[in-house]
């Protein structure tokens, strides 16, 4: 019997506030639609269009790879895999050309890592993920 006034219950505030709408809290269309954050990750490419190399910058073992697995779980398009040219990287950080300032924040984020702009770079689609010796 209990359960039974307790669903009664739950259905007639379900109904009340559907035919009452103005009830409920208020919010701005900016709260209701994300805001400038919803509208700049709805323009952004899918994270598959995206291709994200990965290099080991930090001379340990398997560095590139275990970062590349996470990357691809993040169902980016994974490229060229290897070590990077230097291995006394400090900070693992997501590097993009310019103007892919947008999906690097997107996967550094993800990552939990920093970005930093590459020095040139052409392809607003392409990233660089360099690991290092801390992940922040």
């Amino acid at each position: 019997m209990l359960a039974l006034s307790a669903f009664l219950a739950a259905a007639g505030m379900l109904t009340w506030f559907g035919f009452r709408p103005e009830l409920m809290p208020s919010r701005s269309p900016e709260a209701a639609s994300g805001g400038e954050a919803a509208a700049l990750v709805s323009t952004l490419p899918e994270p598959w269009e995206i291709q994200v190399d990965v290099f080991n910058g930090t001379g340990a073992g398997n560095g590139a790879a275990s970062m590349a697995n996470r990357v691809a779980g993040l169902a980016y398009h994974i490229g060229r895999v290897a070590d990077a040219k230097r291995d006394d990287y400090k900070r693992t950080l997501v590097y993009y050309p310019p103007g892919a300032e947008g999906i690097a924040d997107r996967l550094a984020k993800s990552l939990g890592v920093g970005t930093e702009a590459l020095p040139g770079g052409d392809d607003p689609k392409r990233l660089v993920v360099i690991t290092g010796a801390s992940s922040g």
